[in-house]
């Protein structure tokens, strides 16, 4: 037992270690970064295609906003209607779900869901169009298909999850029996 204290405190002092020698780096990295731009002030202009870049970034991150919170909607709904009354023990489902829901979206509002699609749908002869990004019906349609996804991703989730946790309790179970 006491060797396992030990261990617990070296852990620890190798953790709190690591974590000063991270704060040492980002000082010196964050001063260097200083004293640079004190001797050259003009390092920091960016070109316009920069700008335009950081816009797009900045405008795409709030637009990802929407569709993450619908997708955890729609995961906690399903988790609270498979039997769980506890969401937070899900919590990891429910963001991965809404992660899963931003991917739909996008995918589906840039086009390149139906540009996966259109070949396989024209052998069928189906004629499909995109979602026109400035219809009023289209951010319904959006946030319905955020919903879905995530209450699929999530019922697929747990379905893994049981799956794993059947076969490590039947590999448990087999090993407790040769013993």
């Amino acid at each position: 037992m006491p060797s396992d204290v030990l261990n617990v405190k070296k852990h620890n002092a190798v953790d709190f270690f690591a974590q000063q020698l991270f704060v040492l780096f980002f000082i010196i990295v964050a001063s260097a970064f200083f004293f640079v731009s004190q001797k050259n002030p003009d390092i920091f202009e960016l070109d316009k295609d920069v700008i335009s870049y950081l816009n797009k970034f900045v405008n795409l991150a709030l637009l990802s906003l929407l569709p993450l919170i619908l997708g955890i909607l729609g995961s906690s709904v399903k988790i609270l209607l498979s039997g769980s009354t506890n969401i937070v023990d899900n919590i990891k489902i429910s963001i991965s779900s809404g992660i899963m829901a931003i991917f739909s979206w996008i995918s589906i509002k840039s086009g390149v869901l139906l540009s996966i699609l259109a070949p396989h749908l024209e052998k069928q002869n189906i004629n499909i169009t995109a979602i026109p990004p400035d219809d009023p019906k289209s951010f319904y349609t959006l946030a319905l298909v955020a919903v879905l996804v995530g209450m699929f991703s999530s019922n697929f989730y747990i379905f893994m999850l049981t799956k794993v946790e059947q076969a490590t309790n039947t590999r448990r179970s087999r090993g407790n029996r040769r013993r």
